[in-house]
């Protein structure tokens, strides 16, 4: 058994109990309506829109031998861009104002996933990242599928859900490249135990988001602006303007 299989048979056991969670089983049931994909989508974006600065900052933390993979990986980050249109144009497909969203803080799972996958290359061990990058590459094409059925029940398109379908379907160049990646960077005991961590929580984050968006349509919480998404151009202006009216 390889590296990249021993990876992918304890990621799958993490992905076996997020299953098992309630808010999986009535999705997979059929109970969950719009609103509730309204509010998964959302937390979607709200993490998948910094994927292409996360995955492009590991690399600041590539040395020797692993500066080789460095043009490959900032090349992946500028494809991540276009699964997160696909995700803007869902949105508003499904009738959400992504200028109102793009301003709105994330749910604390969310925040949480983001900051941990921050630590794992900032603080853990930079390979360790290759975890986050093996469970996105795969938890779509393993549950793709079952978002799409269980929300075409409650009326909600394919045509809102174009991030689910082009998901669902596996991409071999990205699973060879992501494999590629184990291969080389995967050198020691710490290394591979770091992925493998990393893959599991990665699962386990995901449970935890679509549990608190679910509880999110049902009893909307107000977590504030993100007043650093914010353009600050016309207050900018503003004060250059009272500046030059004071001298």
């Amino acid at each position: 058994m390889n590296k990249i299989q021993i990876v992918e048979i304890e990621w799958m056991k993490s992905i076996k109990e997020v299953l098992k969670n309630q808010s999986f089983q009535m999705m997979l049931a059929g109970q969950l309506e719009k609103k509730h994909y309204q509010q998964i989508l959302t937390q979607i974006f709200l993490y998948y829109r910094d994927i292409p600065q996360l995955h492009a900052s590991a690399t600041a933390y590539f040395h020797g031998s692993q500066r080789h993979v460095i043009q490959e990986f900032l090349y992946y980050s500028i494809t991540k861009t276009d699964e997160v249109q696909l995700i803007v144009n869902d949105l508003k497909m499904v009738g959400l104002d992504i200028e109102k969203i793009k301003l709105s803080n994330p749910l604390p799972s969310t925040m949480a996933y983001t900051a941990f996958c921050y630590y794992q290359i900032q603080h853990s061990n930079p390979v360790s990242y290759l975890g986050l990058l093996f469970h996105n590459e795969n938890v779509f094409v393993k549950l793709g599928k079952d978002f799409i059925f269980s929300f075409e029940k409650k009326s909600v398109s394919r045509q809102m859900m174009s991030f689910f379908c082009e998901q669902a379907i596996e991409d071999r160049n990205q699973r060879k490249q992501v494999s590629k990646y184990m291969q080389d960077l995967i050198v020691t005991n710490d290394d591979l135990d770091g992925v493998i961590y990393t893959a599991r929580s990665s699962a386990y984050f995901l449970e935890q988001i679509i549990e608190q968006a679910i509880d999110s349509a049902e009893h909307a919480k107000d977590w504030g602006k993100s007043y650093i998404e914010y353009d600050y151009v016309n207050e900018l202006n503003k004060y250059i303007s009272d500046q030059n009216t004071i001298q």
